[in-house]
């Protein structure tokens, strides 16, 4: 269950620290630690249960322009791991990452 989406209301004005129900999304500069080739980071706060609370995704500014890039980190903020099968959106390598829609069923008129 997620909150509201907003334009920079959670880093700009929250005091509380961790808000139930978030994903924020910022570009490098948040504390994340990037290697020469990580394009993109995601932390996430459970409860004790396992439930996730809240997902910080932080892109590098190399990540901004490069497709599927969000995409995947936002997979890993909803609990997706990495799947090594090429062209998957979850593939950990970007060269090897893509969107294979083999089993999708696409709506035909």
């Amino acid at each position: 269950m997620f909150s509201g989406v907003t334009q920079g209301g959670l880093w700009g004005g929250c005091k509380k620290g961790k808000m139930s129900g978030t994903i924020t999304i910022s570009l490098s500069g948040r504390g994340f630690n990037f290697s020469k080739n990580h394009l993109g980071e995601t932390k996430i706060y459970h409860t004790s249960s396992g439930t996730i609370l809240q997902s910080n995704i932080e892109l590098s500014i190399v990540a901004a322009n490069k497709p599927r890039v969000l995409e995947h980190e936002i997979g890993h903020a909803l609990g997706w791991g990495h799947y090594k099968k090429c062209n998957h959106i979850m593939h950990p390598t970007y060269s090897m990452g893509g969107y294979d829609d083999n089993y999708i069923v696409k709506n035909v008129e």
